[in-house]
């Protein structure tokens, strides 16, 4: 069973975001998934943590999934502005050579991540810890570059870059202003940060097209 969590909205924001990554990765994937999205909301594990400073409402959240898997086996994060073009297996099982977290290569990107639970237990602040502080985001870098291996960047291809459809593992839309659908959260949060949230169009039209023929297939499945 390979456990995958998604970091998203607390409301049906994300909704159509959460159908396509949903179903791309079970489409994909040639073993069962159990997939977690994880919500800020009351009475779930993932509940109660204060996120006044968050630029989304998931940013922290991934930090307490070691502790929900009980610091057993391995897990796979990511956020939920994304999309799967290959057997998200290939990534679960690859080889960390021993350390307790993988991310893409070259960066300290944590939106897709391979988490060694049981590496992580005495790396990380627990979740009460958690919850009760607004832990900046500088003290998860610093455990990141000092515990991680890097793979294969397609399985965390920043809205395409340069490649061909055909050579992207895992699309990430990392602009909330150019992504195909758009939360009122990401109004919110920007307004809340002094900045105005204007939608633009998405440099890779081939890929809104894709999304919004899988939201398509994914509705009809």
């Amino acid at each position: 069973m390979i456990r995958v969590f998604i970091g998203t909205s607390q409301s049906t924001d994300d909704e159509k975001a959460e159908k396509v990554l949903e179903y791309t990765l079970r489409k994909n994937c040639a073993e069962e998934l159990d997939i977690v999205f994880m919500r800020n909301t009351e009475g779930s594990f993932f509940g109660g943590f204060n996120n006044s400073s968050w630029w989304t409402p998931f940013s922290l959240l991934r930090w307490a999934i070691p502790e929900y898997c009980n610091f057993e086996g391995r897990a796979l994060y990511m956020d939920v502005d994304q999309v799967n073009f290959k057997d998200i297996s290939e990534l679960f099982y690859m080889n960390m050579q021993e350390k307790a977290i993988a991310i893409r290569e070259k960066d300290v990107r944590t939106c897709v991540m391979v988490l060694d639970c049981e590496r992580l237990k005495n790396l990380l602040p627990s979740v009460e810890d958690l919850k009760n502080d607004n832990y900046n985001n500088n003290i998860f870098n610093r455990i990141v570059r000092e515990n991680s291996i890097g793979f294969d960047e397609r399985w965390n291809c920043l809205d395409g870059g340069n490649r061909r459809v055909s050579d992207i593992w895992h699309l990430h839309f990392t602009e909330m202003s150019t992504q195909p659908w758009h939360p009122q959260w990401a109004y919110d949060t920007w307004k809340k940060k002094g900045h105005e949230f204007n939608e633009q169009r998405h440099p890779r039209g081939d890929l809104i097209y894709i999304w919004n023929y899988l939201l398509k297939e994914a509705i009809n499945a």
